[in-house]
């Protein structure tokens, strides 16, 4: 996977850059549909909204503009020039029954028409029937592994993963198109589910699917935004969709909380530079179908800004408020505590308790277990975490957690007992000794450094009271044992490692259970202490990812 680099994490949600021939994509983000023969909103005028990529059908191309696209290629064809992805006609399968194109024939096509992302041609789940859902999956398995044959590298492939509610079949489909080496892992015969508003099904699709691969995953004809946050909550990558112009057709207005008919309202409550500059009595197809995709664009935009922010469980409260569905599904989310636990980073800006859900953040499952460790008798009330030793109110989720109440933190003196129980709570066990010197800053009054005869053992971050490793790291090294806090890496780069470069995604072979932001060690296979700093990925995706750093060094041995 040297294709995508990972860049921020939220939940199971991340941040990339997928590199494709014509361009790199900003994901999570959404691929407009574009209709090769009638475009509502023309492909050329695309990046005035925000779009960076597009999807259009191969399988259309073929049957109806097969020699103008062999000819132009499709970017000329449709207008776009940045990174086109093309369905092969799984949908046309699903909605008629039979299509006139085989899978090498719509293979071989994209190659020549020059598409940035191709798909092999599968076979929708469009019944619950176990007997057919298994014929599903066997078949698009079999085309995939045919298609391997075919499918060079010369673009990025996509190997739709099949099951549909038949979770068990959906996982081997996606353990399958993973092993198969496809680049990206789309997810398919979602949108019965999603016409239905059932977006719990769809959230445990999504979830046992990313469980099984670290692939971008993009969820097939979720164009809805309301449902975005929950997705990309869940690790999907990128959507498309035609509802900002099938919507439009049927005079239906998309909000990031639901959908309006024009004959419902009174007036815009909007205002996209279509809404700003129209009369509702004028607004038309093609300028609604500009809004919905304004709309659309701002819900991508929100998203990606609340996974930087680590906000995004706060949004999804939002969003869970505006619709019963939603509501649903989120308490189907946040029943997967182990599943976020793997993945969610081990800090944030900020804890707020925004609804009845934040009592199942993970958060608080990872505080009940790292409070049992301190046996301080000193404690203070703190709202949803109760009784929390005072030594820990300058740690995070405490000294960010918000709930309405007015409380003020009580902290402890600047001592042993101070940073022994940071310890304990960060790592397990105390790196300190009591005859350590405490750096306390003159500005905050909060500990700055512990140093040990002159030596820097670790800083403290004012914003969380972090444990930042330097010269600690050997006592951490010491105390726990492999995999612990370790990312075990090839002995060929230890001496590089050593002088305090980055480790690569591509450097580690294997790790214990890390989460982004966590303070590690780096070692080789024989458990030699190389350096130490902040884990920029989860083991995960450590151990799955060919391209980016792994590891931000500090200190190095």
């Amino acid at each position: 996977m040297n294709f995508f680099e990972i860049k921020s994490h939220d939940l199971a949600a991340r941040i990339t850059k997928l590199k494709t021939n014509h361009g790199t994509i900003t994901t999570p983000t959404i691929l407009p549909v574009i209709n090769p023969k009638a475009q509502v909103i023309p492909a050329s005028e695309m990046k005035e909204f925000g779009v960076e990529a597009v999807i259009t059908n191969a399988y259309i191309l073929w049957k109806d503009l097969r020699e103008e696209a062999l000819d132009k290629g499709v970017h000329d064809l449709i207008g776009f020039n940045g990174p086109v992805m093309t369905d092969s006609g799984a949908y046309q399968l699903m909605e008629y029954g039979e299509i006139s194109v085989s899978n090498r024939e719509v293979i071989d096509f994209q190659k020549k028409i020059g598409v940035d992302v191709g798909v092999i041609l599968d076979v929708p789940t469009s019944s619950s029937d176990e007997e057919a859902v298994k014929a599903s999956v066997a078949e698009t398995i079999t085309r995939a592994k045919e298609a391997k044959q075919w499918a060079d590298d010369s673009l990025l492939w996509a190997g739709p993963v099949q099951g549909g509610t038949n979770l068990k079949l959906l996982k081997k489909s996606a353990m399958v198109m993973d092993s198969l080496g496809y680049d990206i892992l789309p997810i398919g015969s979602v949108v019965p589910l999603l016409v239905k508003y059932d977006f719990a099904s769809v959230v445990r699709m999504i979830k046992t699917v990313r469980e099984t691969t670290e692939k971008p995953l993009h969820l097939f004809g979720a164009g809805h935004p309301m449902f975005f946050s929950f997705a990309v909550a869940l690790g999907i990558d990128l959507f498309d969709s035609a509802a900002y112009a099938l919507y439009a057709k049927e005079g239906r207005y998309l909000t990031p909380l639901g959908t309006k008919h024009l004959s419902e309202l009174k007036e815009l409550p909007c205002s996209c530079p279509v809404c700003s500059n129209t009369p509702l009595k004028e607004m038309d197809e093609e300028k609604l179908a500009r809004h919905n995709l304004f709309v659309t664009m701002q819900e991508i935009r929100t998203v990606r800004q609340a996974i930087r922010e680590g906000e995004l469980f706060d949004l999804l409260c939002q969003r869970a408020a505006s619709h019963p569905s939603l509501y649903k599904a989120m308490k189907q989310l946040v029943k997967y505590k182990d599943f976020f636990d793997k993945r969610d980073p081990i800090t944030k800006k900020h804890f707020f308790y925004s609804s009845e859900f934040s009592k199942h953040r993970v958060e608080v499952i990872r505080v009940k277990e790292r409070l049992s460790r301190i046996k301080s008798k000193q404690k203070q009330d703190i709202g949803l975490f109760k009784q929390v030793p005072i030594t820990l109110t300058e740690c995070y989720p405490f000294t960010q957690y918000v709930d309405g109440e007015e409380r003020k933190l009580k902290k402890a003196p600047n001592g042993f007992e101070k940073i022994r129980d940071a310890s304990l709570y960060w790592f397990g066990v105390n790196l300190f000794k009591p005859t350590d010197t405490v750096k306390v800053s003159r500005s905050t009054g909060k500990i700055r450094a512990v140093y040990r005869k002159g030596e820097l053992l670790a800083v403290f971050r004012a914003s969380d009271f972090m444990i930042m490793l330097h010269a600690a790291s050997r006592d951490l090294h010491e105390k726990t044992r492999p995999p612990e806090h370790r990312v075990i890496v090839r002995k060929d780069v230890a001496e590089f490692i050593k002088q305090g470069k980055s480790v690569f995604a591509k450097h580690v072979i294997n790790c214990g259970n890390i989460v982004p932001g966590q303070q590690v060690l780096v070692v080789t296979e024989d458990d030699e202490l190389l350096a130490s700093g902040d884990a920029l990925l989860n083991s995960s995706e450590m151990l799955a990812m060919k391209k980016g750093p792994a590891v931000s060094v500090r200190w190095h041995a």
